[in-house]
């Protein structure tokens, strides 16, 4: 009889086998590694500072800042906040270019900043609720203070622009790229639109 060729087959499946399990293994590993990099990508959040820090990150004068002017009784603003602020490129982009904070336009405490102490004022209008006269100043506003609005500052925080609006992930790349490029020195941010191109879609 002729055991070579049934050892053969035998030996033949099993290399078959340990094939298919090394495409199994790999498969899973490169399962693991997209979920691993979509749940890093989905919990990447805005390093947001305190006041504390931001007073500290001031000094520094090291990069640009960013406020978020927002409320939490705001609808756009828990939009803007779930949609632009946890979508992965902009919180890359924000994490390494700017120092940012949030400010709530009815925040009750005084907050010091650059030498001045700003303090919660009475409403503009009867019924509303009050607000904070550093919102107000940040903001650039007049009479009352519109929300939310996204206010860049240069590297000593003073006043740059403030974009009293809603915006997407789009257009606050726009914004910062226009901001951290000092386009805003030689043209309006319509105009840099024209030539922006977006990695953002």
């Amino acid at each position: 009889m002729n055991y070579f060729v049934p050892f053969f087959y035998i030996c033949r499946l099993m290399k078959t086998q340990h094939h298919i399990s090394g495409l199994l293994i790999a498969m899973l590993v490169v399962i693991l590694w997209i979920t691993s990099a979509c749940n890093t990508a989905s919990t990447a959040k805005v390093n947001w500072l305190t006041w504390d820090e931001w007073n500290q990150k001031a000094e520094l004068q090291d990069k640009k800042g960013l406020v978020w002017i927002h409320s939490p009784t705001c609808d756009d603003c828990t939009e803007m906040g779930k949609e632009t602020f946890e979508h992965p490129q902009i919180v890359e982009l924000i994490n390494k270019n700017f120092h940012a904070i949030k400010l709530d336009v009815h925040h009750p405490d005084p907050i010091t900043t650059k030498g001045k102490t700003w303090e919660h004022k009475p409403p503009l209008v009867a019924g509303e609720l009050g607000y904070h006269d550093l919102a107000r100043a940040l903001a650039a506003a007049k009479d009352q203070i519109p929300y939310p609005t996204v206010t860049f500052l240069d590297e000593k925080f003073d006043l740059i622009v403030a974009i009293p609006q809603r915006l997407s992930p789009k257009e606050l790349e726009v914004l910062m790229a226009f901001t951290l490029g000092e386009h805003y020195r030689d043209q309006s941010v319509e105009e840099f639109k024209k030539s922006f191109k977006a990695t953002i879609r």
